[in-house]
C-alpha cells in the first residue's frame, strides 16, 4: 500500500498484468515511439499533398447562429470531405474575389459551422471555402519532433504501454452522486498516473469527467481538459463549471478565471469561462482608458475634418481673389493696349490722308509710301478686333470670378483663424492621433496580453486537441491532470503530444465502439500508429477489459437509452454489462 502524494490517504496498488505490454510489443517496428508517430504523419501529410493539399467547396444556405468569444459563428450546408475541427480555411462569398479568414468549429453531418473574426452578413446565400488541410498535420509532426520544454516524455510513453505506469485507487468518501462504476472510475484514476474509461453512450462520462475533474481542483491541482469535438469540451467544461460553481460558492473561494474555454464553443457554455468576458472584467482600467482615447480620438478627426473644410475654404477664397487681380491686371492691360493701338491707327490714317493728297514725286522724294501705310493700318485694325475679343473674354471671366468671390466672402468672413494657425492646429491634432494611436495599440496589447495571462493562470482549461500544440500559452503550460474525452476520434500522434503536457496523471475517456479518426493515407505506418485507437494500441477490448481492471474501468449504467433499445446495444455490442436506470 502506498499512500496519495497530495492528501495522504492510502492507495491501493495491484501491479498490472503482462498482457497490456505484450499488445504495445506488438505495435512496434524498431523506431522509437516518437519517430514512428513522426513516420506516420509524414506519410498523411505526403498523401493529401499528392491528393491536392489545398482545395476549395462549395457552400450554401448559411447562417449567422450565434456570437461568442467575440466571433461570429455561421453555419452552412456542407456535402465535401471530412475535415479537422480547428483548420483555417479562406470563406469567398458570391461573386466577391476577397477572402476572409476562418475556422472549423464543427462538422455535423451535412453542416459545418465556421467561426469569423469578421461582421458579415447575417445570411450568406453562396460561397466557397479554400482550405489548408495540410496546416494542423504539419504542426502536430514538427511538435512532436520538437517538443516544448519540460514535455513529459516518460508518461506519453507510458500512455502507449511503453513503460508500465503507477495504478492504484483512492477512495472517496463523501456524496457527489455518482453510481458504482461511475465511482470506481473516479477512484482509479486518482490513484493513478494512466487511467481509461469506457464510457458506452449515455453511461454519465461528462458527469464523472466533471467529478474527477472538479476533485482535482479543490486540492489544488490545475487540469485539462481537450477532446477532438468542440461539443465534447463544451459539455465537460459546461458541467464542470456548474460542479466546481457550487463547491466555491459553499466554499466562499470564487475567483473569476479559474475555469477557461479556449476556443470558439460550438455550443452554450457560461459566460464566465470565456477568455475575453473574463479579460474584460479584469481590465476595466485599460477599457476606461480606450474609452477615452476613442473618444479623443472621434473628437480630433471631427477637428481635423473641419480645419480641412476650413482651410479649403480660405484657400479657395484666396485663389479666387488671386485670380480676379490677375483677371483685372489683364484687362487694364488690354485696355491700354487697345487705346494704344487706337491712337496709332489715327495716326496711320491721318498719314495716308495727307499722303494721298501729296505728288506722287513728292511722297518719292520724301520716301513715302502710301501702300505700306495701307497695309500696317489693315494690321492695325485686325489687332484691335483680335483685342476686342480678347477683352470680352477676359471680361466675362472676371465677372464670373467676381460673382464666386462674392459667394465664397460670407463664409471666409466666419472663419476666425488664419491659414498658419489652422495648419498649425491641424498638424498638432494629426501628431496627437499618432501618439493616440500608439497608446492604443499599447493598451490593446496589454489587453491581448491579460488574456493570454487568464489562460496561463486558468486553473482548469477546457480545448481542442489541436489548439494544445496550437496555442503557445497551453503548449508551454504543465497540469496535473489531463483530460481526454471522445478519445476514439483521437489520433495517436494527438495522444501523445498531449500526454506529455502533464507532469502528473492522464485520464482517457471513449468508447472504441465509436467514429474513429479521420485518417486518409494507407501505409502500414499510418494503419499502425493512426487508424488505430489508443484502446486497441494498449489492448483493451471487450474480451480483455477483466485482465485489465486496474487500468481501465467501463461505465455500466446507461440513462439515455429505452431499456429495449439497451438491452439489444449491451447484448451485441457491450458484453451484455449494461444496466438501464430512469434519468
Amino acid at each position: 500500500m502506498r499512500l496519495c502524494p497530495r492528501c495522504g490517504i492510502p492507495i491501493t496498488c495491484e501491479e498490472e498484468p503482462s498482457p497490456i505490454r505484450a499488445a504495445a510489443e506488438t505495435t512496434k517496428t524498431g523506431d522509437t515511439l516518437e519517430a514512428s508517430l513522426v513516420r506516420a504523419l509524414n506519410d498523411e501529410i505526403e498523401y493529401v499533398k499528392t491528393e491536392g493539399g489545398s482545395r476549395f467547396y462549395s457552400i450554401r444556405n448559411g447562417g449567422r447562429i450565434s456570437e461568442i468569444a467575440g466571433e461570429f459563428v455561421y453555419r452552412f450546408d456542407f456535402d465535401g470531405d471530412a475535415l479537422n475541427i480547428d483548420v483555417p480555411v479562406q470563406l469567398q462569398m458570391g461573386n466577391s474575389k476577397d477572402r476572409v479568414a476562418a475556422l472549423i468549429v464543427s462538422i455535423v453531418g451535412q453542416e459545418i459551422a465556421l467561426a469569423v473574426k469578421a461582421d458579415l452578413p447575417r445570411t450568406i446565400p453562396n460561397a466557397k471555402m479554400y482550405t489548408d488541410p495540410l496546416f494542423i498535420l504539419e504542426r502536430l509532426r514538427d511538435r512532436i519532433k520538437s517538443p516544448p520544454n519540460n514535455f513529459n516524455i516518460s508518461l506519453a510513453c507510458k500512455l502507449f504501454a511503453e513503460d508500465k505506469p503507477n495504478l492504484g485507487q483512492i477512495s472517496i468518501v463523501e456524496n457527489d452522486g455518482l453510481n458504482e462504476s461511475q465511482r470506481s472510475a473516479a477512484e482509479h484514476s486518482a490513484g493513478s498516473e494512466i487511467f481509461f474509461i469506457w464510457g458506452p453512450p449515455g453511461t454519465g462520462k461528462t458527469k464523472t469527467i466533471a467529478s474527477i475533474v472538479s476533485r482535482c481542483f479543490a486540492s489544488g491541482g490545475r487540469v485539462l481538459v481537450t477532446s477532438n469535438t468542440n461539443v465534447a469540451v463544451d459539455n465537460a467544461i459546461s458541467s464542470t463549471e456548474k460542479l466546481v460553481h457550487k463547491d466555491v460558492h459553499r466554499s466562499n473561494s470564487d475567483s473569476p478565471g479559474d475555469i477557461v474555454r479556449v476556443g470558439v464553443p460550438q455550443t452554450s457554455v457560461p459566460d464566465c469561462v470565456l477568455p475575453d468576458v473574463i479579460a474584460k472584467q479584469k481590465s476595466k482600467q485599460i477599457d476606461k482608458e480606450l474609452g477615452q482615447l476613442e473618444s479623443e480620438d472621434e473628437h480630433l478627426r471631427s477637428r481635423i475634418e473641419q480645419l480641412k473644410q476650413d482651410l479649403a475654404i480660405l484657400n479657395e477664397y484666396d485663389r479666387l481673389n488671386s485670380a480676379v487681380a490677375s483677371y483685372r491686371q489683364a484687362l487694364d492691360q488690354l485696355r491700354n493696349d487697345m487705346e494704344l493701338s487706337a491712337r496709332r491707327q489715327i495716326e496711320l490714317k491721318a498719314k495716308i490722308e495727307t499722303a494721298e493728297k501729296t505728288s506722287r514725286i513728292r511722297r518719292v522724294v520724301r520716301g513715302i509710301d502710301l501702300d505700306r501705310l495701307s497695309t500696317k493700318l489693315k494690321t492695325a485694325v485686325e489687332s484691335y478686333g483680335q483685342m476686342q475679343e480678347q477683352f470680352s473674354s477676359t471680361q466675362r471671366t472676371y465677372d464670373h470670378m467676381v460673382r464666386l468671390v462674392n459667394s465664397t466672402t460670407s463664409r471666409a468672413k466666419n472663419i476666425a483663424m488664419t491659414n498658419y494657425q489652422m495648419t498649425q492646429e491641424s498638424t498638432e491634432a494629426s501628431a496627437k492621433l499618432s501618439q493616440n494611436s500608439a497608446q492604443v495599440t499599447r493598451l490593446r496589447e496589454a489587453r491581448k496580453n491579460i488574456e493570454n495571462e487568464v489562460i496561463a493562470n486558468a486553473k482548469i482549461i477546457g480545448t481542442t486537441l489541436a489548439k494544445t500544440w496550437l496555442n503557445s500559452e497551453i503548449m508551454n503550460r504543465r497540469f496535473d491532470l489531463v483530460v481526454v474525452d471522445e478519445v476514439s476520434m483521437a489520433t495517436l500522434p494527438m495522444l501523445y503530444f498531449v500526454a506529455g503536457l502533464s507532469n502528473g496523471r492522464i485520464l482517457v475517456v471513449g468508447d472504441f465502439k465509436q467514429l474513429p479518426a479521420i485518417t486518409l493515407a494507407q501505409t502500414p505506418h499510418v494503419k499502425q500508429w493512426m487508424k488505430r485507437d489508443i484502446f486497441e494500441a494498449v489492448g483493451i477490448n471487450v474480451d480483455t477489459l477483466e485482465e485489465h481492471k486496474n487500468l481501465c474501468g467501463m461505465l455500466t449504467t446507461q440513462y439515455r437509452m429505452n431499456p429495449d433499445i439497451s438491452r439489444v446495444v449491451s447484448k451485441h455490442f457491450y458484453g451484455g454489462v449494461f444496466k438501464t436506470m430512469k434519468p
